[in-house]
C-alpha cells in the first residue's frame, strides 16, 4: 500500500510535490512553506489544493479506493 501510494506522489508535478513533503513530512506551517519556497501564502495553499485533489484522482483512477484511499485519508 504505500508503494502504491508513493507511485501517486511521485506522478506529481515537483512543486505539489514539494508542498506535500514539506506539509505532512517536515510538519511545516504553510507559513513556513511559502518562506523555504520563495512564494507567497495563497501560492502554497492552490499548490496544495492542486495536489490533493490530483492524488484524489490519481486514486480513484486506480479503482484502488478501498484500503488504498483509506491510507491517503489517515497521511493527509
Amino acid at each position: 500500500m504505500r508503494e502504491k501510494l508513493a507511485r501517486y506522489l511521485n506522478e506529481l508535478p515537483k512543486r505539489q510535490k514539494e508542498v506535500i513533503y514539506l506539509y505532512y513530512y517536515e510538519e511545516l506551517s504553510y507559513e513556513e512553506i511559502a518562506d523555504v519556497m520563495d512564494i507567497n501564502y495563497q501560492s502554497v495553499l492552490n499548490v496544495m489544493q492542486k495536489a490533493l485533489k490530483q492524488l484524489r484522482g490519481l486514486i480513484s483512477s486506480f479503482s484502488l479506493l478501498g484500503p488504498v484511499w483509506l491510507a491517503a485519508r489517515n497521511i493527509f
